[in-house]
């Protein structure tokens, strides 16, 4: 009688653990995060080739980085051209490399739109509160992040034709594949000082040393 009681309450037990695992698709990748109906990547990307295997040139120091720019050349690098930042935060890639035609993201993955975006932020609390949401719990410098969302944004810095910016632990940004009705890319980004996320687009003809165009991350979305 005491084994039959004993096997009924494993099995309720059992039941109700069932019953409070939470939903997640039979077909989730394993380096991707579910937030709301999106499919995101858990990292920024990281890859040296187009998606037909070509490779893309890297900007191993500040003058590859300018040479890439004023010839329209595809590139990326690391952030202060060190490895062990990649490790940690991804590549960084200018302009050319994510309107190539020959297609930055992997199969099954796209760069995404700022309609994308704005869906997350809104998902997260609107612009003024998504960014805490989006944070990791660590590395950032002043506020850190809950990341009550998994998508663990970190600080990893933009790099510029004159050099660095914002650097370490003090923000991130990331490209979109969307433009503005004057033809200027829009990009995204959250910083270290507030919860909010911020939206600015930028003029891909203004070439110069001073010049806006950086060199951020990429989060893709599935496809």
């Amino acid at each position: 009688m005491k084994r039959k009681i004993l096997t009924l309450i494993f099995f309720a037990i059992l039941g109700c653990s069932e019953e409070q695992m939470p939903d997640k698709p039979n077909d989730l990748p394993t380096n991707a995060i579910q937030i709301g109906d999106q499919i995101w990547m858990e990292k920024n990307l990281d890859v040296d080739t187009y998606r037909n295997g070509d490779e893309i040139f890297h900007a191993k120091n500040q003058n590859d980085w300018i040479t890439a720019y004023n010839a329209k050349i595809p590139a990326w690098s690391y952030y202060e051209d060190l490895e062990e930042n990649g490790k940690i935060y991804g590549k960084m890639y200018n302009y050319y490399a994510i309107t190539d035609p020959r297609v930055l993201a992997p199969k099954d993955w796209r760069i995404p739109k700022i309609e994308d975006w704005n869906k997350l932020f809104e998902y997260n609390g609107g612009i003024d509160n998504a960014g805490i949401k989006l944070k990791s719990d660590s590395f950032w410098l002043k506020i850190p992040g809950t990341n009550e969302s998994g998508f663990s944004a970190l600080p990893g810095g933009e790099r510029y034709l004159g050099g660095y910016s914002d650097g370490l632990g003090q923000i991130v940004a990331f490209w979109t594949s969307s433009f503005d009705f004057s033809g200027h890319i829009i990009s995204v980004g959250i910083v270290d000082e507030n919860s909010r996320v911020f939206i600015t687009s930028t003029d891909p003809n203004i070439i110069q040393p001073g010049s806006y165009m950086p060199g951020i991350y990429i989060r893709c979305i599935k496809e």
